[in-house]
């Protein structure tokens, strides 16, 4: 997999998209990187919470429930927001001097980060929560099933 992880690292991470051809974090990052963007998804966040009619404790659940939920979503965008703009100019690393290359294996950290981003701005921005671990598991056993089935036989040339 290290291969194919490296190509959709490069993915996530590549340039912002004017067209929107793609969905980059540094576009979503542009995309959500506005007061405006961050107050609507702020309010369709609460807005997922009923208004409810009745029993008045039943009604303080959910108003309370609203805006804990509000106020959860702007936190979370909020320090996305700051953390992405920031990683997207120049690393802390970058800062300090030269940053050593990259070595087989380090993709591996890289693509848990991308991937801990990718689940918090979409569950934000969306609504709705997905679990990448449980794909990224079955990509890997796909992987290993064909590359432990398959066989080359290779004549040498003479």
């Amino acid at each position: 997999m290290h291969s194919f992880e490296i190509v959709q690292l490069c993915a996530l991470w590549d340039k912002p998209d004017q067209e929107l051809a793609h969905n980059s974090i540094p576009t979503v990052h542009a995309l959500i990187d506005d007061d405006a963007v961050i107050k609507i998804l702020v309010r369709n966040v609460e807005g997922g919470w009923p208004d409810g009619e009745g029993d008045p404790d039943l009604l303080a659940y959910l108003k309370a429930t609203r805006s804990e939920g509000g106020a959860k979503a702007l936190e979370a965008l909020s320090r996305l927001r700051q953390v992405l703009a920031h990683a997207l100019v120049e690393t802390r690393a970058e800062k300090k001097g030269i940053v050593a290359p990259m070595k087989y294996g380090d993709e591996q950290a890289l693509l848990r980060e991308t991937t801990r981003i990718i689940e918090e701005l979409y569950l934000w921005v969306t609504g709705t929560n997905f679990d990448l671990s449980d794909n990224r598991e079955l990509q890997a056993r796909r992987a290993r099933a064909l590359w432990s089935n398959c066989k080359f036989d290779v004549t040498p040339r003479t």
